[in-house]
């Protein structure tokens, strides 16, 4: 079997696999890559127990059809390493892989197909379309809230809902909440409820670019497949029940502050000067058009600061892990933000003013 590719066509492809495989190639059994080629058309395949990656590239010769399994790692570093613009030739003898490019000729092994994972088919109980900004926007928006390494698996994960014309994405790790929601115009009427384990966000999320090119999104009873241009990327779905968000979000009436999301930002910067990881309580007092931030620290010393806020009702005073509001005022992009509290024990809630998208809660601080 022979066959011939341009670099930077190859390249373009193997660079995103590469990305996803790499936390897992240290694991030998891992470090593999199929190879197949049919109807000049090359797939690049990568699978390991909990996500896969094809991509199908166009090639500019093939004398026969066929597949050969090798070492993903030298693979790669083999493409990459070879001159741009030029021409890669590669030539299978049963045992080995030879490949030239230039003045320069690799031969690596060859490992036997059946140790390969085999991909699964399996059939799409719903799907939709979306841009890749605004999947890209939807994780970005919601993943600062995923656990990790939770004994309670499921809080490892992201809510992936759709509800008649829209998607949500959710996630918590019982301190603090993040959605996001968008509105869809392609797909199936099927509405679905399913958990995507966190390294399929993260992996997902090294695949997308910012464009506006639409990608598809297929949901199975225990998969999940992405299709972008020439990459389909595969996941396997959690099996387990995301809590009941919506119960505790209470619907009495809040009360509402509004303040300017970069003065705020800064203000809760500064108050974490003198904390430290162990220590990232700040008391957060709401009072007549001022927002107050305290912060002590009894090796370092105190903290406190105050800004014009627009707020005219009753004085709250409450504890906050200040690094999750920094979180979120890093993530929401416009001029103010809306802050709803009730008292000193429940939730707070921040959102946007102009993006009411997404919204973000933290629990409180018992001190």
């Amino acid at each position: 079997m022979k066959f011939i590719i341009q670099k930077e066509i190859l390249f373009k492809s193997m660079k995103k696999i590469y990305g996803v495989a790499n936390s897992k190639i240290t694991n030998f059994s891992c470090d593999k890559i199929l190879l197949s080629v049919k109807d000049n058309i090359l797939s690049l395949t990568y699978l390991d127990s909990e996500i896969g990656i094809i991509a199908k590239v166009k090639l500019m010769y093939s004398d026969q059809d066929g597949s050969i399994v090798v070492s993903i790692r030298k693979f790669f570093n083999i493409c990459l390493n070879s001159q741009p613009k030029s021409k890669i030739y590669f030539f299978f003898n049963k045992k080995n892989l030879i490949i030239f490019y230039g003045r320069s000729k690799f031969s690596i092994l060859v490992f036997s197909e059946f140790d390969f994972p085999k991909l699964v088919i399996w059939n799409a109980n719903s799907n939709f379309k979306i841009s890749q900004m605004e999947w890209k926007r939807l994780i970005l928006s919601t993943k600062i809230s995923m656990g990790f390494q939770d004994a309670r698996y499921y809080l490892n994960s992201m809510l992936l809902e759709k509800r008649e014309n829209y998607i949500k994405m959710v996630s918590t790790d019982g301190h603090r909440l993040s959605a996001s929601y968008v509105k869809i115009q392609f797909g199936s009427q099927n509405d679905f409820s399913v958990l995507l384990s966190r390294r399929s966000i993260v992996e997902c999320l090294k695949l997308l670019e910012n464009n506006d090119d639409f990608l598809q999104v297929f949901i199975g009873e225990k998969d999940f497949r992405m299709d972008i241009n020439n990459i389909s990327f595969h996941a396997k779905l959690i099996n387990g029940n995301f809590p009941n968000y919506e119960s505790v979000l209470s619907r009495n009436k809040k009360k509402i502050v509004t303040v300017n999301r970069i003065l705020f930002k800064e203000m809760c910067s500064r108050a974490l000067i003198l904390l430290n990881d162990k220590n990232q309580n700040a008391c957060f007092v709401f009072e007549n058009n001022l927002i107050r931030i305290t912060t002590k620290n009894f090796d370092q010393g105190e903290y406190e600061e105050s800004i014009d806020s627009q707020y005219q009702d009753s004085p709250v005073k409450i504890y906050l892990n200040i690094k999750y509001v920094l979180d979120v005022l890093n993530i929401i992009q416009c001029e103010n933000v809306k802050i709803e509290i009730t008292d000193s024990i429940s939730y707070i809630r921040i959102q946007g003013i102009s993006n009411r998208l997404s919204f973000y809660v933290i629990m409180p601080i018992r001190i």
